[in-house]
């Protein structure tokens, strides 16, 4: 296997001018396991609600952001804030900042005890 060199913040392949508001990057992928770069910036889609079929731990590394959840819970994030959001937990990003992306660290998996 290969050893590979990366930088979170990179911008690759950010585009400004695109329609999407949310740019996702798988960094690992393995059975019952995903590890996503998540940039987010301009106004968010705030009609996509996320309902995922894992749990989640995600991170928020650089920016601010909002998320609601659909029992109308609205949590406010800034740099280093991070949650768990178990499977099936319908949410949504309702605000981003504006004067710089979003960055994310999001880790996915199955839950075992």
């Amino acid at each position: 296997m290969t050893v590979i060199k990366n930088n979170i913040f990179d911008l690759t392949p950010f585009d400004s001018n695109s329609s999407s508001s949310e740019i996702i990057s798988k960094i690992l992928v393995r059975e019952n396991l995903s590890i996503e770069k998540i940039i987010s910036f301009g106004s968010p889609k705030i009609d996509n609600w996320y309902d995922q079929i894992f749990d989640e731990w995600v991170i928020l590394l650089k920016g601010a952001s909002s998320l609601e959840f659909e029992n109308n819970e609205i949590i406010d994030l800034i740099e280093g804030d991070y949650l768990f959001i178990p499977a099936h937990k319908k949410h949504r990003v309702i605000k981003i900042s504006e004067d710089q992306p979003c960055f994310w660290l999001a880790i996915h998996g199955e839950l075992t005890d």
